[in-house]
């Protein structure tokens, strides 16, 4: 039986549903604060970087800080929105 890191399967996971988050926000609110799970993924997927194996975990590393590097653009949009 080939070894598993869970944690990094979820980890991948989360950043997967912030990148559909980040896909859709424009469309719907929901979307919109799907987006903001890029940064737990980001973080347990640097956990999960601890364990073998580490593909997931590399590959969730990188989709949730991409994801996340567009976060900040979102929150000074919504500050200037509600003005």
């Amino acid at each position: 039986m080939a070894a598993r890191n869970r944690l990094g399967e979820f980890g991948l996971c989360l950043a997967i549903v912030a990148l559909v988050g980040l896909t859709f926000s424009s469309v719907s609110e929901v979307a919109y604060t799907l987006t903001f799970l890029s940064v737990p993924a980001t973080i347990i997927s640097l956990v999960a970087l601890m364990f073998g194996p580490r593909r997931w975990a590399w590959w969730g590393l990188g989709v949730g800080f991409l994801v996340g590097l567009y976060v900040p653009t979102m929150l000074i949009f919504m500050f200037f929105a509600m003005r």
